[in-house]
């Protein structure tokens, strides 16, 4: 039943990120990435310039992907606490 499960959000994940990549719109979001010579190059393209989003400062950056992060994998693991047999985890960890 776990591997099934596993295997469910595996797909799901894989899912999601093929159906949103590829797009020049979506491979823009993460231009910063990109050394600056690229950077430069795509920001001088007449039609990908005007589609090239706004700058975000380092520690918006930062903040957003904590805060993301911390509600996915919340929910994540309050949904799979009792399929993973985590129920009594700790308790049963506190006994030794």
């Amino acid at each position: 039943m776990k591997i099934m499960i596993a295997a469910v959000f595996y797909f799901l994940y894989w899912g999601v990120c093929f159906l949103g990549a590829g797009a020049d719109r979506k491979n823009l979001i993460g231009l910063r990435s990109y050394p600056d010579e690229i950077q430069t190059r795509v920001q001088s393209d007449p039609q990908l310039g005007q589609a090239v989003p706004k700058a975000k400062s380092t520690a918006a950056i930062l903040l957003s992907n904590l805060l993301l992060f911390t509600v996915v994998f919340s929910v994540l693991g309050l949904a799979l606490k009792s399929v993973l047999g985590l129920n009594n985890y700790l308790s049963a960890w506190q006994r030794k």
